[in-house]
């Protein structure tokens, strides 16, 4: 595991969190893509993800530590849990709690936000780090087949990227 811009980073994960948690953005090279990550409680960071996705107004979906966290931010009715902590890992739309913390401009003028769960082992070990947010906007940046360098041009990315393999 690797940052870009960073050699021999003994601890990467907690490395790319702390960005995160400082309202960066990181691209996490996973199983099947590029994720793009930032603190769902960041206008800055959401903002700043907009612009350099050039996605003005679509809404984000974001993923959370777990089912608790789920519930403090959201109305998590049954159908919505059991689908959440379904097998196949679906993003869901459930109502946000009034003074939820979750930045306004993750689904801009909408009260409804997609939730989902940390699917993969990489997932779960970015919640494991002390520094990590406990919800994260997490969007698919691009496809395996984009070389690494030509993701951090297009991107433009202040922050780090973090390379899972």
């Amino acid at each position: 595991m690797s940052l870009s811009g960073e050699k021999n980073h003994e601890r990467p994960i907690e490395r790319a969190t702390e960005i995160i948690k400082g309202a960066g953005i990181v691209a996490v090279k996973g199983l099947g893509g590029f994720h793009i990550a930032c603190s769902a409680f960041s206008d800055g960071a959401v903002s700043m993800l907009r612009s350099r996705e050039n996605r003005p107004f679509k809404p984000f979906a974001v993923m959370v530590r777990d089912i608790e966290t789920a519930r403090r931010l959201s109305l998590v009715d049954c159908r919505a849990e059991k689908l959440l902590t379904s097998f196949r890992a679906p993003i869901v739309l459930v109502p946000r709690r009034n003074g939820c913390a979750i930045s306004s401009l993750v689904a801009i003028g909408i009260r409804d936000v997609g939730i989902m769960l940390p699917y993969t082992p990489l997932h779960h070990l970015f919640f494991r780090s002390r520094s990590c947010p406990q919800a994260l906007v997490m969007t698919s940046g691009a496809p395996l087949y984009v070389q690494w360098r030509r993701l951090c041009l297009s991107f433009r990315l202040r922050g780090w990227l973090f390379n899972a393999q």
